[in-house]
């Protein structure tokens, strides 16, 4: 399972939530990543690591 806390109560309660369901009374906690945009781009590398962004591609997704 898994859940989003948008304030401190909140986080508490998921967090008690987690460790009653885990069987070894951990969870993971990670910073959310909602409103930020995914922008993909088409990269090239030579044999010695110069890089130059050949295009961006033009679907800009939405992440979380």
């Amino acid at each position: 399972g898994g859940g989003i806390a948008y304030n401190r109560e909140e986080f508490e309660v998921q967090v008690r939530k987690g460790l009653d369901a885990s069987p070894i009374t951990e969870v993971l906690i990670d910073r959310s990543i909602l409103g930020w945009k995914e922008y993909e781009l088409e990269v090239v590398r030579d044999g010695v690591d110069n890089v130059i962004i050949i295009c961006a591609i033009e679907n800009i997704d939405p992440m979380g």
